[in-house]
């Protein structure tokens, strides 16, 4: 019988060895790989183990021991890290053990199946639910083409996207705004200055694979309020928007550039991982004590932004800098329609809607059935059916 066991928030896949347990940093079960290769972390700690003994990591792929890794000493435990360059396209099972001078520790193996499909495209990520708990980005920033930014910081950016705002000469339109550029010229330095790396935290924004567009934004919204509020650098790490959006207008908020510039070995030592689904701490606690590591991946398809107006330790600021129309005034900060998709849209509203009465029917249908979609994605109905 194999163990699989994910505790707490950190969702970080462990296995009983001995008196110790080992935690699986990379991969996780279902991954896919688009890329080459496939980066293989384990962490081990509080081994039973003598003091002049050699243990290692040995890894099966397809049956086939292809790999045999000695641990390197790290104060929190045995790190063992390792890459697969040499692996086929396609489906494949991956077992990992640790043995002691050639003696396995027990008798447990780590068995998972993941994937490689080095020749995919957008449209195949479209049936993939990435692991919740993996830090490596997903596929879609190595797929969707985007326009690189302006280096040069509009600092007037604010009042110029913002100018159908119907109170800007007010000053609670002039604290909103002054409290957006301070934040946005932090994020620009932190995310072209690599040597302001060090000092930084970041919020890792990710939403539910199945979510639409909907849910999405609000989402989005909803995690920029939390790293405007907790000073983390925001980047997203999700689906599509790039391709249709200049999100947002102050710097890039790529995760793969953060994910590029610390590596995953630093990246899964020094991450949280919240699946939020409307639990009461992000409604009675300060945020900063509830966010505690460098890298917090927070997930969700919900518009949580309302419950921090009501947080006593948030709300008096955000009632300050947001007396009404909280959506409205972060969607119009962060979001803009890249050009070409505005004029496609003008030309089409020109020519079809302008001048005529129009009504708009929102279609919904049960989300897309995923061969293995779990919890805390998704509830299935009796047909097998996943539903968002």
């Amino acid at each position: 019988m194999h163990m699989r066991i994910c505790i707490g928030i950190w969702f970080f896949c462990l296995w009983d060895v001995g008196q110790g347990r080992v935690d699986v940093l990379s991969p996780h079960p279902r991954e896919l790989f688009a890329r080459l290769p496939v980066p293989v972390l384990v962490r081990a700690s509080e081994l039973e183990s003598r003091f002049d003994a050699v243990t290692k990591l040995v890894v099966e792929v397809d049956g086939n021991i292809i790999r045999t890794v000695v641990s390197e000493f790290r104060e929190e435990g045995l790190l063992f890290e390792t890459y697969l360059f040499d692996i086929a396209n396609g489906k494949h099972e991956l077992k990992l053990h640790v043995d002691q001078d050639g003696i396995m520790l027990n008798e447990e193996y780590y068995i998972m199946n993941i994937s490689v499909m080095t020749n995919m495209d957008s449209d195949d990520l479209i049936h993939y639910i990435p692991p919740i708990m993996s830090v490596r980005p997903r596929v879609v920033h190595w797929l969707v083409s985007r326009e690189e930014k302006n280096d040069v910081l509009q600092v007037n950016e604010a009042e110029m996207r913002y100018d159908k705002y119907p109170h800007k000469d007010q000053d609670d339109w002039k604290r909103l705004e002054m409290f957006f550029d301070d934040y946005a010229k932090y994020h620009r330095e932190v995310m072209v200055n690599p040597a302001e790396h060090a000092s930084a935290s970041f919020l890792v924004a990710r939403q539910f694979p199945t979510s639409g567009l909907g849910n999405l934004f609000q989402s989005i919204i909803s995690s920029a309020l939390v790293a405007l509020l907790t000073k983390r650098i925001l980047v997203f790490d999700s689906y599509f928007v790039e391709e249709f959006l200049d999100f947002p207008p102050f710097a890039s908020t790529n995760y793969s550039e953060v994910y590029e510039a610390f590596g995953l070995t630093y990246i899964a030592q020094n991450s949280q991982h919240i699946v939020y689904k409307g639990e009461d701490w992000m409604l009675c606690e300060p945020l900063e004590g509830h966010l505690r590591a460098r890298f917090v991946f927070l997930e969700s398809d919900m518009y949580f932004a309302a419950l921090l107006l009501n947080n006593e330790h948030h709300a008096a600021h955000l009632h300050s800098l947001f007396p009404d129309r909280l959506f409205g005034s972060l969607s119009r900060l962060l979001f803009r329609l890249r050009p070409d998709l505005r004029r496609e849209v003008r030309a089409f509203h020109d020519e079809h809607l302008a001048g005529r009465t129009s009504v708009g029917i929102h279609v919904r249908t049960h989300t897309l059935g995923h061969p293995g979609y779990i919890e805390p994605y998704a509830l299935q109905d009796r047909h097998g059916h996943f539903l968002n």
